[in-house]
Formats: structure tokens, sequence, C-alpha cells
């Protein structure tokens, strides 16, 4: 059903870059990417009617499974921007695709998928200017349902700002400065789904593994404060460390 993604012009270096490193990101990083140069995007949103049914369906009966982002610092109120994956960075969750099997058999064909998720932004709420965490992948929002006061929504990437469309693909760069927001009166629900630049592909369970390993790191973080005043290069270190064990673990979890 899809073809392989084309090697597209990328503005930046090959050089793989972290948001725990604190290396600085990369300069005139592209922002939106052109959705027609990618083969699979066509496929994906000839499917979406069929995306739609099963994943809103899914929010409906895994509400309470669906928490709150788990980086509070993103969003001004608590509990407004939630999620629930389904593949997260090559992680399966076999319990939520088996809810939805006729989506996972549609998002497995897409080349170099990473991860796939649901995200809910809740009315009258906004998600903060971040980088993500790797200029590693490319990540794309399938909206399933926009408020119709689309005058009060907002998604900027850099200096752009596009509005959300129910079916279009919209697919920009993670790690450079992004921001949403929903000031209408009703829910914004997008599948977020991660594909492997095409020239990072090799290094696909080295970056699946690095992320996940920094996550668990935070996650001990704010268990143990004291943690938190290591050396940068200290904490850099730990986190590859943890890496080597999480990625066998990948690997097996995907034969």
């Amino acid at each position: 059903m899809f073809e392989d993604l084309k090697v597209v012009n990328m503005k930046a270096k090959p050089h793989i870059w972290y948001s725990f490193s604190g290396e600085k990101a990369e300069k005139n990083q592209i922002g939106f990417y052109n959705t027609g140069e990618f083969d699979w995007v066509k496929d994906l949103e000839s499917n979406y009617l069929i995306i739609r049914e099963e994943l809103l369906n899914y929010v409906e009966q895994e509400k309470d499974q669906i928490k709150p982002y788990f980086n509070k610092n993103l969003v001004a109120k608590k509990s407004v921007w939630r999620t629930s994956a389904f593949l997260f960075w090559k992680w399966n969750f076999r319990k939520n695709q088996k809810i939805c099997p006729k989506t996972m058999k549609i998002i497995k064909q897409i080349p170099n998928l990473i991860s796939a998720s649901i995200s809910i932004l809740e009315p009258e709420s906004e998600i903060k200017p971040h980088r993500g965490d790797t200029n590693g992948i490319i990540r794309g929002h399938l909206p399933l349902i926009v408020p119709n006061e689309t005058e009060l929504l907002g998604f900027q990437v850099n200096d752009e700002i596009k509005i959300w469309e129910e079916g279009k693909l919209l697919l920009f760069n993670d790690a450079a400065y992004h921001s949403a927001w929903n000031r209408a009166q009703s829910d914004r629900i997008v599948m977020i789904i991660d594909v492997v630049r095409p020239e990072f592909i090799p290094k696909t369970y080295r970056i699946s593994s690095t992320i996940l390993s920094s996550l668990v790191f935070q996650s001990i973080v704010l268990k143990i404060s004291i943690i938190r005043k290591l050396p940068q290069v200290m904490k850099n270190a730990v986190i590859r460390l943890i890496a080597i064990f999480i990625n066998p673990l990948l690997r097996i979890q995907n034969i």
C-alpha cells in the first residue's frame, strides 16, 4: 500500500540532536514539511474515515486510560492535554493496539513508523512553545476532531501558523520550536505519528532506546530530586547507559 519514504532535502546537517543533551539545536530548521513529497500520505488520508471511527470509539471507551501528558510545565492548566499511545518509540502497547486493529493495520504500513498515539487538547487551553525530544523524526498530526471555531485554533512551528483540517495530515519538525492552542469550546483530537528521518533510518533503535531512557531518567529525577544537581555530562552518561539495556528489549518486542 505504502511506498518507501523519499529522501527529502533536509536543511539540517545529519547529526542526531536530543533535547536532554544540553546541545544547541540545529539552526535554520525546516518547520512544516510538504506532505506531497511523501507517497504514503495519500494512502493514509484515504483511510481517514476508518481511522477516525475506530479511534473516536477508543477515546469514548477508554477515557480513563487517556492520561494527562507527563510534562505539566508545557501547559498553562493541568490535565488539559491528554495522550494515549499505541506505539511509543518502537515500544508496542499491545492492549491498545488490539482495541484498534483496523487503524494499526493501516499505520503499520507506513515506512519507518516509530510512534503512534492519540492527543486530546481540551477547550480553552494551550501548549507552550517547546522543542521535542529529538530531530531524528518527522512528526505528523492527523486531525480527527477540529472545533468549528477555526479562528480560535492554531498550530505554530517556527514562525508559521497552520490550522488543523480534519483528515489532512500535517508533517513538521518536532525539534523546531512549536506550540498549539485551542481557545474553542470543544476538544481538538489528533492522531500523532512519528517516522524516522530518512538519513537516520539505520539508527532507528538507537534513537528509540535513547529517548525512552531519557524519559526513564526524567521519572527518576521526579522521585529523587538530588539527581537533578548532577553535571549534565553525568546525566547524559546515565541516560546512554540505560539505553544500552533498553535497546535489546525493543528489538525483542518487535520480532
